[in-house]
């Protein structure tokens, strides 16, 4: 579908941004809200999964709470989904467990944090780590578009999508990594209608649910990050970082680049600390030890090349950073209760579901629509 096709679709108005709109305009007199509370009782409301401020004591919808099972469909596989904020939607506090990329397509949206509120504009995206308790409001014919990634994909291609260091990437450290992110990462495409026109394609892509379209959507996000590095870096606002996450960052850095074969006496001599002062700062700022960092960085390219790749067992261990087959098979039976053989055996399992899930899916159809549609 065209840019401007796409366009004209999220322009036109959906079943819940119909209901909030008239919800908004009864809330403007007593008399008028208590009629159309009464159209719309806390049942009918909590079936369509339609927010209303006055049910939240009543156990209406108000998802405060949102995990990868609400917003990413199991039985497809999604680890990218993409869906438009409903306009009119009252403005809540909520956190999920998932990145959440809000851009402007048109007009514009306001975040409102815990301390700070950011109002964007036309061609701006911001970055919201796992875990961010914000409100969106947007209450005219914006349209904004939220790009939702599950935590487990980010740290999988984390390397591959941001292999040089920038901006980006030390802020996804922080993010993943340290107990606390101060503040958001936003960026200011300067209304380039390229980059726009990339973020409907993703739009389009994730909606219809093509074959190969997970694949196409995370090709395109690295795409799209990948030109506002190259054209747009000056215009990334990245939040400011303490001297102490400063250099957690680079240590960080230099552990992902360097897994399979860093130690901590290799950190504490290329920083210049002592091996007790990297040992307390790591374990200070992610609340992990040193093993079990560098452990579970292991264990994520190893799941995900279980996954990805048909190289044998043995390979994958050594790949990632695992000094036998044996020790490797150990850990992984201890954590995550199935040897890596099963594992690797219940994810092409998955994958034959998705597909034959997505050959009895129309195109342009949205089975999940109404558990998307709650940002």
């Amino acid at each position: 579908m065209e840019a401007n096709e796409v366009l004209q679709e999220l322009r036109s108005y959906n079943d819940h941004e119909l209901f909030y709109k008239e919800y908004l305009e009864a809330k403007k007199d007593p008399d008028s809200l208590h009629d159309f509370l009464k159209m719309y009782p806390v049942e009918k409301t909590k079936e369509k999964q339609w927010i209303v401020e006055e049910y939240k004591s009543a156990g209406g919808w108000y998802p405060e709470n949102m995990d990868d099972a609400l917003m990413f469909s199991m039985s497809e596989g999604n680890d990218i989904v993409l869906t438009k904020h409903n306009r009119y939607t009252p403005a809540f506090s909520h956190r999920h467990t998932f990145f959440e990329f809000a851009y402007v397509v048109e007009g514009a949206c306001t975040h409102v944090f815990q301390k700070d509120t950011l109002h964007l504009k036309k061609g701006q995206l911001l970055i919201l780590p796992p875990f961010t308790i914000h409100q969106v409001k947007v209450f005219d014919d914006s349209i904004v578009i939220n790009i939702l990634v599950k935590r487990k994909m980010f740290e999988t291609l984390f390397h591959t999508i941001f292999c040089e260091s920038n901006p980006i990437r030390d802020y996804f450290n922080q993010s993943l990594y340290l107990f606390s992110c101060n503040g958001s990462l936003w960026i200011d495409t300067n209304k380039n209608e390229a980059l726009r026109d990339v973020v409907l394609e993703m739009y389009d892509q994730s909606i219809k649910k093509k074959k190969y379209s997970q694949t196409i959507l995370l090709s395109l996000l690295a795409y799209w990050f990948g030109k506002v590095l190259q054209n747009q870096e000056a215009h990334i606002h990245i939040p400011k970082f303490t001297a102490t996450n400063k250099t957690l960052l680079k240590i960080l850095d230099h552990i992902e680049r360097n897994f399979e074969t860093i130690t901590l006496s290799q950190i504490a001599e290329t920083f210049h600390f002592s091996q007790a002062y990297v040992s307390r700062m790591i374990k200070k700022q992610t609340g992990k030890s040193f093993t079990d960092l560098l452990l579970d960085l292991k264990f994520e390219k190893a799941t995900y090349w279980l996954e990805t790749r048909t190289d044998s067992i043995q390979q994958i261990a050594y790949d990632s950073g695992f000094e036998s087959i044996e020790h490797f098979n150990r850990l992984f039976k201890k954590r995550f209760l199935i040897t890596p053989g099963q594992y690797r055996k219940l994810n092409q399992q998955k994958e034959k579901n998705r597909r034959t899930n997505n050959e009895f899916i129309n195109e342009g159809s949205d089975l999940y629509a109404p558990y998307r549609s709650s940002i």
